[in-house]
């Protein structure tokens, strides 16, 4: 094997490249740089933009706003809320486990269509499965009062 460093090798054939001749290693490295050219070029052009991604590119996407889907509940608030704040009759406020006090959500009830914006002003639900408490004026005008729990989208408002 020590004779194919310096002479073409007999033992090494160019198969599936339909070549038959005799390779050597300088033609080994030389195939070995052209792999590596294409490879690159190909890496450059990858990051060029398709045709269709051209048309759109000057509308600037929005950020994805917050959104979650699953099941709400309704309760009626007595006293303080986790925010310090007391709630008056008619109100129309939701409890989330990680919003900020005072962010406002829509909230759509998947089976009916219906929807509210609720403000959060309290912490919870703490019952597994739930992802948002909402107030008993806020639930009745979804039309969930009579079912407790229904399956709901909400979605940040800004």
């Amino acid at each position: 094997m020590a004779a194919c460093v310096s002479t073409p090798c007999r033992h090494i054939r160019r198969r599936g490249l339909g070549l038959g001749e005799n390779l050597s290693i300088g033609g080994i490295a030389k195939h070995a740089a052209g792999l590596m050219a294409a490879f690159w070029i190909g890496v450059a052009l990858s990051a060029l933009p398709l045709a269709s991604e051209e048309k759109t590119s000057s509308i600037a996407p929005e950020k994805a706003k917050f959104t979650q889907t699953g099941l709400a509940s309704f309760y009626s608030a007595g006293g303080k809320t986790a925010s310090g704040r007391k709630h008056s009759p008619g109100e129309f406020y939701g409890a989330h486990r990680s919003l900020a006090f005072g962010s406002r959500v829509r909230v759509t009830h998947l089976a009916s269509g219906k929807e509210v914006v609720v403000t959060i002003t309290d912490r919870g639900p703490f019952r597994r499965g739930r992802i948002i408490d909402i107030s008993r004026e806020a639930a009745n005008a979804l039309g969930i009062t009579k079912l407790g729990v229904a399956k709901v989208q909400i979605a940040l408002v800004d």
